[in-house]
């Protein structure tokens, strides 16, 4: 069984996430380590990742190997409760693209995402 407060949730800001390779990978590590969160592709890039603490380190290492311009750890939530867990599954948002090539994401969009799914 799984300890109270045994969980975590990271947040990091990349530089850019373009790579459909890179996507690719962290989408089959959160499954494989049963953690929840998103990635938010194009520029700037987002990822949060929460689940048992030791899998989210293990996502780190992984995500950490790959080559980044940059990719900094912008935030950790530690001593979470799984009750206090709020996605369900890991997935790629998508909100209204738009910039050179497409490859900026509507960060207005995102921000009202996380408000409505309350987040502060």
């Amino acid at each position: 069984p799984v300890q109270k407060c045994s969980y975590t949730r990271l947040w990091y800001y990349a530089h850019h996430i373009y790579s459909r390779e890179k996507r690719t990978n962290m989408l089959q590590w959160s499954k494989d380590l049963s953690l929840t969160g998103f990635i938010l592709p194009g520029k700037p890039g987002i990822i949060c990742i929460e689940g048992e603490k030791k899998f989210c380190k293990e996502f780190n290492s992984l995500v950490r190997a790959m080559n980044w311009q940059l990719l900094k750890l912008q935030h950790e939530e530690l001593g979470l409760a799984q009750e206090d867990i709020k996605f369900d599954g890991f997935k790629e948002m998508i909100f209204d693209v738009h910039g050179r090539d497409n490859k900026h994401q509507d960060l207005g969009q995102f921000r009202q995402y996380l408000m409505i799914s309350g987040w502060k």
